[in-house]
């Protein structure tokens, strides 16, 4: 597996993974969807209005490292994606915990590994909690 395309299958079934939770993409968002929805963004926050939203998430591609290789071709690769969660209610309510239910199940139903990275933060001057979740699979 070529790393262009362990990229492209990654990149691909995370944004499967958020979309299947519930999350809307937050770069074809329309006006109404930002306000009544959870976005998510590849990599960085890409807007204001939405910055000051209840919950939303940024995701990264962080990796795709080779696992083995045979005959000078790699034959498996193992991605890891960065998953975090920004959210102005405590990650202790129903909203968030059902939330990250739903994205955990999401990523074990495409054979996605889903881990807690804590602990978690609290900006005190933005009034926003930041969880931090790693996804890792291997890809053939």
């Amino acid at each position: 597996m070529t790393t262009a395309n362990a990229i492209a299958v990654s990149q691909n079934e995370i944004v499967e993974i958020l979309t299947n939770a519930g999350l809307v993409d937050g770069e074809q968002a329309t006006t109404q969807q930002v306000k009544n929805n959870i976005l998510f963004w590849d990599s960085v926050l890409k807007s204001k209005v939405a910055s000051d939203t209840q919950i939303y998430a940024i995701w990264s591609l962080v990796s795709t490292n080779k696992k083995s290789n045979a005959d000078n071709m790699v034959n498996e690769r193992e991605a890891f994606v960065a998953i975090d969660i920004f959210t102005r209610r405590q990650p202790s309510t129903a909203t968030i915990q059902n939330l990250i239910s739903e994205i955990e199940n999401q990523a074990l139903n495409k054979q996605w590994t889903f881990e807690f990275d804590g602990p978690v933060d609290y900006e005190i001057i933005t009034a926003i909690y930041h969880l931090n979740f790693n996804l890792t699979k291997i890809l053939i």
